[in-house]
């Protein structure tokens, strides 16, 4: 897994991480994957459901093409 986000932020794509949970939160300091995968630029994308990130995602990256501007 870690090797698919590498080769993604060596492609400069924007990643976040989102929870399942209908009321959920990610905490992604909790556990040591978690902390991993925030080491390695995974954006945590706090209490967002799925389909919310997935539009405003597309938002962003209609808007601008500069993923530092988009990942903020």
């Amino acid at each position: 897994m870690y090797d698919v986000v590498k080769n993604a932020q060596e492609n400069d794509l924007f990643l976040g991480m989102t929870s399942q949970c209908i009321d959920g939160r990610v905490r992604m300091t909790v556990y040591e994957s978690g902390r991993d995968l925030l080491e390695l630029g995974i954006t945590p994308l706090e209490n967002m459901t799925p389909e919310t990130s997935l539009v405003k995602a597309m938002w962003a990256l209609g808007n601008s093409k500069d993923i530092d501007q988009v990942s903020h």
